[in-house]
């Protein structure tokens, strides 16, 4: 079975984002992300602190808005405007998910206020995904075009490693706005056969069976297993709820917990704040 790991592709990532994030800073703009966190996940803590991890390792910076869960909607879409007015801000997002006591509409509410060109996350969904094409070769020259994280770490892992097809049905299970509704869009967009599927749909395993390409985006753990997958199919790992054991044992290629969409998603976030601080730099 092959193990669709990051490493290689991290490797690539690494020697472009360090000189272009090198120009940047020489020419007088240092590459900003604000992240707005409501509340105290441990693991949104854990996930914020690999970005600015990152960032850091570049010259960047992160600053850190924390805020209690009870924070008033008003008060978090005045940081929200805030930070939309500082010129020294290139990206802004919302550190997901957010609490249960946040409803969709009040979370649709806060992605939206983020200008487009500080949305780094692209959860505003006001990118285009027919601007760039999917291969790995074409993000990583990219320097103008924002898209969504997980796009960019899926796009990389099945090119890279040469698993996927035009012909290949892909099914992604869930139907969230980190990995089901962007992924759905992208793929469909550039003329692949996806379904997104999650826990409404019926018979749902007669469709994730047939799928040559299958991602998970449920974030249950061990929600996938062996039952769900056909024989000799992809299985991209994006949310921890791969049963890997069980998987192993009819996947073709499986992407692993760790080492796998994790590191990419956050180093392609890397790469949108580098592309939102040269299009700010130049306007």
């Amino acid at each position: 079975m092959i193990s669709l790991t990051a490493e290689p592709i991290l490797d690539q990532l690494d020697a472009v984002h360090r000189t272009w994030a090198d120009e940047l800073i020489a020419a007088g703009t240092d590459p900003h992300l604000a992240v707005i966190q409501l509340g105290e996940d441990p693991s949104s803590t854990a996930y914020i602190k690999q970005k600015g991890k990152r960032l850091r390792f570049f010259g960047a910076m992160l600053s850190l808005y924390q805020m209690p869960e009870a924070t008033p909607l008003e008060d978090v879409l005045g940081v929200i405007a805030y930070l939309a007015a500082d010129d020294d801000v290139h990206g802004i997002i919302i550190q997901l998910p957010l609490p249960e006591s946040w409803t969709s509409e009040m979370i649709t509410q806060l992605l939206r206020a983020i200008p487009h060109t500080k949305d780094v996350d692209g959860l505003a969904e006001a990118w285009d995904p027919a601007l760039v094409m999917p291969t790995l070769e074409a993000h990583i020259a990219n320097r103008s075009v924002m898209m969504p994280p997980m796009i960019g770490s899926v796009v990389s892992l099945l090119d890279h490693y040469k698993v996927i097809a035009p012909s290949d049905e892909m099914v992604v299970v869930g139907t969230g706005r980190l990995v089901g509704q962007p992924l759905a869009r992208y793929f469909a967009a550039h003329g692949y056969m996806i379904t997104a599927v999650d826990e409404e749909t019926p018979l749902i395993l007669d469709l994730t069976t047939k799928a040559d390409i299958l991602i998970s985006g449920t974030g249950v753990a061990d929600t996938i297993t062996y039952q769900w997958v056909k024989e000799g199919a992809v299985v991209l790992n994006t949310a921890a709820d791969v049963h890997v054991d069980s998987v192993n044992q009819v996947a073709r290629a499986l992407s692993p917990e760790k080492g796998g969409i994790g590191p990419l998603t956050v180093a392609w976030l890397t790469h949108n704040v580098l592309i939102a601080a040269s299009n700010q730099s130049r306007s």
